[in-house]
């Protein structure tokens, strides 16, 4: 079989990710297997009538009457059996994982198992199930990270996978979202509606997590266990050219640059070789745009930091009060400054979790999700 006639599945296929997934798909001439989203059937359907997929799932299980006639020409899954079933085919050799949220781990575990290759654009499953999931990796097979920082990483350490003792430390990228130069009082004042991401054309979650540098911090965890790697850094780089970086032992740092566009990183992780694009080349010339940290104000990578250097477990706390704060905020019950805030206070009061297994891992984020959205912080 060759390269483009291999399967590939899109859990996620509707989403910001799912979407330019398709772009590259469809530029290079991919097989799609099978396409999996929530709840977006419209949007789904246009999807499979140029795709032609043999298999559809939507995930929420109230849509199956609509989806049912919608898709009477597919083989349809719903339900939480839809994140898992593309992951088991034979004829898929890549699952792209683009769903948010603590969901994203079965999939995740489900492709593991199959030992398919794995392009993952679902950060949650890595910081919350930390050395349970890096475990099934390490035993399995590997995964290709979708975001741009962790798939410059991966890039950046070419030829050095298994001599790690060469890498000094590895750099994150952060643009530092619409408001790192902004005052406190400017701060307080921010809303929901406020928020925007200045190069990158996200989701909402993840636009206002960048916002907060709570993105940033996520990141931090997964580069973690992606790399096995705990000496880790962040640099503030206003325009997202240079998405990031290692610094080697005997002082010299490798970047990946180029333009902010999540199609290159796709490419990359569903097909792990470089081909012709149509991403612009970077104008040398442009400022790169280095700023100062701010870590009085915007402090989550720090928490992070701390994470991976103590009680690694606390990852799945700090993905799932980092979810419970942004719902409280978008509905107004919070501030933007308090997202922070409430997330560092929960770290604090579970500083002694300790995680044993998948469903731990569930029913812990589960709880916190539920206790802390009911109240105000």
């Amino acid at each position: 079989m060759s390269e483009r006639q291999r399967g590939i599945s899109i859990i996620g296929s509707t989403g910001s990710i799912g979407m330019q997934a398709l772009n590259v798909v469809r530029r290079l001439g991919l097989k799609v297997e099978a396409l999996i989203a929530h709840s977006n059937l419209l949007k789904l359907k246009e999807q499979a009538d140029e795709f032609n997929p043999k298999y559809i799932g939507v995930i929420d299980e109230t849509s199956y009457v609509e989806a049912k006639e919608l898709f009477k020409n597919y083989e349809l899954i719903c339900g939480k059996s839809a994140l898992e079933f593309s992951c088991g085919l034979k004829k898929v050799e890549t699952v792209l994982i683009s769903i948010t949220g603590i969901n994203g781990i079965y999939p995740l575990v489900a492709a593991v198992k199959n030992k398919k290759r794995i392009a993952l654009a679902n950060k949650e499953s890595i910081v919350a199930g930390g050395r349970i999931v890096r475990d099934l990796i390490n035993k399995y097979n590997s995964i290709i990270p979708v975001d741009s920082e962790h798939s410059a990483i991966l890039q950046c350490l070419s030829g050095y996978s298994k001599n790690r003792r060469k890498v000094k430390r590895l750099i994150l990228t952060a643009s530092g979202g619409a408001f790192y130069d902004k005052d406190i009082g400017y701060l307080k004042k921010i809303s929901a509606k406020d928020i925007f991401h200045p190069t990158w054309n996200m989701g909402r979650k993840i636009t206002i997590d960048s916002s907060t540098m709570m993105n940033k911090a996520l990141e931090i965890i997964e580069a973690r266990w992606l790399f096995d790697c705990k000496n880790i850094d962040y640099c503030i780089h206003s325009n997202s050219i240079i998405h990031g970086m290692v610094e080697f032992v005997d002082g010299s740092i490798l970047a990946q640059m180029s333009q902010p566009s999540m199609e290159l990183p796709i490419q990359y992780a569903l097909t792990c070789d470089r081909l012709e694009g149509d991403i612009k080349s970077i104008d040398l010339a442009q400022d790169l745009q280095f700023r100062k940290k701010r870590e009085d104000v915007f402090y989550a990578p720090r928490l992070a930091l701390d994470i991976i250097n103590g009680n690694e477990d606390l990852g799945v706390v700090m993905n799932a009060a980092n979810e419970a704060a942004v719902n409280l905020f978008e509905q107004g019950r919070i501030g933007f400054l308090d997202i922070a805030d409430m997330v560092k206070t929960l770290l604090e009061h579970h500083k002694d979790i300790k995680v044993n297994s998948i469903d731990d891992i569930i029913s812990t984020h589960n709880d916190i999700i539920k206790k802390e959205t009911k109240c105000k912080f």
